[in-house]
């Protein structure tokens, strides 16, 4: 009897050893730094938002103002100072939201490793601060799509907050998965906002920019039509191949077909030296507004294939808590996802600096 009892205790811890050697650690580790990495890159893509969406406010408070402005002077403020509180904003209602993905994905993770109770009850306790962060700004911006997820948000904290065992933490990540996913479901329809706003402000930088250009064209033009071909050593031809040259890179946002062609007008001062310093000036100033006229174009592909690789990056997170919920069944092959991430992100964060390089070019 007693020997029934050692080999039967010896199977199971035979089997606990097994089971324990096939959890993959080293596969679930560089998983954690994979999604570490997706956050610092995400951090990268709400810098952005943040300030096109202040930039965009600040625009149309000004526009307000304009249409608004009391005739007269204008001899007493109505501003107080503290008179009212900050509101939570849609950046931070998506950089709670990203919060809440990862403290819920280092929970399944966390599970999955295998780790203790008190292990698994810390992370959770992240998950659930998190939640509660993402509840209370996104109640209060009243941001569509993010916003309407509060409600199954509260039920997760609500599950999580009640679970002790281990086997209640199991139930209530695998019961929360669905919202989390809702949630980078809503952050990858969301760059909509982002794009729309990067778009109308390189809209009214090209506009500004063209106008600019073509207003030297004009003022260039008329310097030459108001003189007479100088005596000798006439630069008309070099000037206009200058001006040609300088425009042709932009030719696809002019209004009038290249080349542009310079004419004098006879019985008018002769074109001086002093004239073609001017000239030469103004060219200088068309070349400068065609670079950055290019930079204005550079700098929103760019953020577009940033976005694009932001969402790229939020569709494999998906993937990857579907693997994590199905790793607290059996192991899953973690590095294929995790080097993918590792790989979009490094991408993502490519596309970010080659955006703020572009950006300084086109201002």
């Amino acid at each position: 009897m007693t020997h029934r009892v050692y080999r039967s205790l010896a199977v199971s811890l035979l089997v606990f050893v097994a089971s324990c050697a096939q959890i993959p650690t080293a596969e679930l580790a560089q998983y954690r730094s994979a999604s570490a990495e997706v956050q610092k890159a995400a951090e990268g893509i709400l810098i952005d938002f943040a300030a096109i969406k202040e930039a965009s406010e600040a625009e149309q408070k000004r526009k307000e103002a304009e249409k608004a402005a009391p005739k007269g002077p204008v001899l007493f403020s109505t501003a107080l100072e503290y008179s009212s509180v900050a509101q939570p904003d849609a950046v931070t209602v998506r950089r709670t939201a990203l919060r809440t993905i990862d403290n819920f994905n280092n929970t399944l993770a966390t599970l999955a490793e295998g780790k203790s109770v008190e292990a698994v009850q810390t992370a959770a306790g992240g998950a659930v601060e998190a939640a509660n962060n993402f509840i209370v700004a996104a109640g209060a911006a009243a941001v569509p799509g993010l916003g309407a997820l509060i409600g199954v948000v509260k039920t997760l904290v609500g599950e999580l907050e009640k679970a002790g065992l281990r086997e209640e933490f199991d139930k209530a990540v695998r019961n929360g998965t669905p919202t989390i996913l809702k949630m980078l479901e809503a952050l990858i329809a969301e760059r909509q906002d982002h794009i729309t706003l990067r778009a109308i402000a390189a809209d009214n930088q090209q506009v500004k920019l063209v106008d600019e250009m073509i207003s030297q064209v004009q003022i260039l033009r008329t310097l030459v039509r108001e003189h007479s071909p100088p005596a000798s050593g006439d630069p008309r031809q070099d000037i206009e191949n200058a001006l040609n040259a300088a425009l042709k890179p932009v030719e696809r946002v002019l209004t009038s077909p290249l080349p542009i062609r310079l004419s004098y007008q006879d019985k008018t001062p002769p074109f001086a030296s002093e004239h073609r310093l001017l000239a030469e000036q103004a060219v200088a100033q068309i070349t400068e507004r065609g670079a950055a006229i290019n930079a204005n174009t550079e700098q929103f592909e760019k953020l577009r294939s940033a976005l694009n690789n932001y969402g790229a990056m939020l569709r494999r997170m998906q993937d990857a808590l579907g693997m994590l919920v199905s790793a607290l069944d059996r192991p899953q092959k973690f590095d294929k996802v995790s080097e993918d991430l590792f790989g979009i992100a490094f991408s993502l964060k490519k596309d970010i600096e080659g955006f703020r390089a572009a950006r300084k070019g086109s201002n």
